[in-house]
């Protein structure tokens, strides 16, 4: 199919309404193959203009089509993606796409070891734009209490195949994939480890080269949690700190980076502002600035 690449009906031209008021879908089959773009769907790799759903199943309300315009309502969908072995183990939403915008309302799906709620909407210039997701869909979410495994994630975003375990997300998302920001967020991960404040992102999905700026409050982390995002050996370091409770900022890479605020530790309290440069081991990183110590134990 030409969907994605070649929308042929303007929307200005005229349409009558096709209208299902309630239809059960069983067993059902979906295919997207877009001959116009290559074809880069693998066992690890979700390609939105090459896929399949099988074995779905669902009740369907207010299903129609006006224009470029489709929008139904799904109570209990379900469906697996045969080759990436995406599974939707429940979706509830009310769904609508067009030329400029594909939206969930309403929405609680779950799929493989993840959840996320309520709302995500996404704009676009066309369809065309969706092949290029990552720098032309501008996204938007309301998230409530989502729990998302970054294996789930690595499907859609391969990068995240690096960071495994459940993220914990509330809050409010906005931004393209490449340039990201997360406002009033709250981001928890590993056992303990729990971020709050408001977040940017500039340069995903390449993890490593994107630059982040966070301003946090009420934070925590736990130095084990770290380990996938620096080093077991730097995080192993740290452990001597135990818990971190912290209120401060965050620019840079997540190796090369500035930040400042007030720590409580373990064995004390740091007033810091530090520029970091961290590598395997805590002996060859390096780190300049200005430390201020309360309360802390040297010996």
């Amino acid at each position: 199919t030409n969907w994605l690449s070649n929308p042929n009906t303007p929307s200005t031209s005229p349409s009558a309404l096709f209208k299902i008021k309630e239809v059960d879908v069983q067993n059902g089959q979906f295919l997207l193959d877009d001959d116009q773009v290559k074809n880069e769907s693998s066992p690890k790799n979700f390609d939105i203009s090459h896929f399949s759903l099988v074995q779905i199943n669902s009740k369907v309300h207010n299903f129609y089509v006006f224009g470029d315009t489709i929008a139904l309502q799904t109570e209990g969908f379900r469906a697996i993606d045969p080759m990436t072995k995406f599974k939707v183990h429940r979706l509830d939403t009310k769904f609508l796409i067009c030329e400029k915008q594909m939206r969930f309302d309403q929405v609680s799906l779950f799929f493989n070891q993840s959840w996320i709620g309520n709302k995500v909407t996404m704009d676009y210039k066309n369809f065309k734009s969706l092949k290029d997701w990552n720098r032309n869909v501008f996204m938007r979410a309301d998230f409530k209490g989502a729990k998302v495994r970054g294996e789930d994630l690595g499907r859609f975003v391969n990068a995240m195949y690096e960071y495994p375990g459940i993220y914990r997300l509330q809050g409010k998302l906005a931004g393209t994939v490449t340039q990201l920001a997360l406002h009033k967020f709250s981001l928890g991960f590993g056992q303990k480890s729990l971020l709050r404040g408001d977040f940017s992102f500039k340069g995903l999905p390449k993890i490593d080269q994107t630059v982040m700026k966070f301003s946090m409050g009420s934070s925590v982390f736990q130095p084990n949690d770290l380990a996938i995002f620096i080093s077991a050996a730097a995080a192993q370091k740290m452990k001597i700190l135990g818990p971190v409770n912290f209120t401060g900022n965050f620019s840079g890479t997540n190796k090369d980076f500035t930040t400042s605020g007030i720590l409580r530790t373990g064995l004390g309290i740091i007033d810091a502002k530090v520029k970091m440069s961290l590598k395997d081991s805590m002996s060859i990183s390096a780190y300049d600035g200005n430390l201020n110590l309360k309360k802390f134990k040297l010996g």
